[in-house]
């Protein structure tokens, strides 16, 4: 007899495999420690892994990886959510050198926040939506993308991700 269907999913492997993509299970193998954000040589892979087992996500919002094509080349982003109203940022790594951030895009209404941060060396007026921060390291580091997220989350008024504390399988 076939379960129900969130029966199947919490006890079948696609509820473990989904268990893990959202951060709710922590294996050893998906750990990744805030010292390996400090290499120069962190991918976009690495920092996403960091983010969904470091934080969790407070709205209907998630953090995701995306990629697209711009000028023949193809483009990764990580998504986040900052505030519960609907405010985030993203960071943008080019296929060709997948270790480099160029800069974390931010919505603009969130520029009363980052020009209060210490984190940030220099922002750059994108758009009437977004805006460029750019910390002191060029390119940025991992670390320097998760001190960015720290931060700001301490300042916003509805931050959408919390710290997550939880145990490693």
């Amino acid at each position: 007899m076939i379960p129900d269907f969130k029966t199947y999913i919490r006890e079948s492997f696609w509820g473990d495999v989904h268990k893990r993509s959202i951060g709710d299970e922590v294996r050893k193998e998906d750990y990744v420690p805030y010292s390996t954000l400090e290499k120069k040589d962190c991918t976009v892979d690495v920092l996403y892994k960091y983010l969904i087992n470091n934080y969790e996500v407070l709205g209907d919002e998630q953090i995701v990886l995306n990629s697209y094509k711009y000028r023949g080349i193809v483009w990764y982003s990580v998504h986040l959510p900052i505030t519960l109203s609907g405010e985030y940022i993203e960071t943008e790594f080019s296929e060709g050198n997948p270790e480099l951030i160029w800069s974390i895009f931010f919505t603009v209404p969130l520029m009363k926040y980052v020009e209060r941060m210490e984190t940030v060396a220099e922002i750059d007026d994108y758009s009437d939506t977004f805006a460029r921060a750019y910390t002191k390291s060029e390119p940025l580091l991992c670390s320097e993308v998760a001190d960015f997220i720290e931060e700001i989350l301490t300042i916003v008024p509805d931050p959408a991700l919390r710290k997550r504390v939880g145990k490693k399988k």
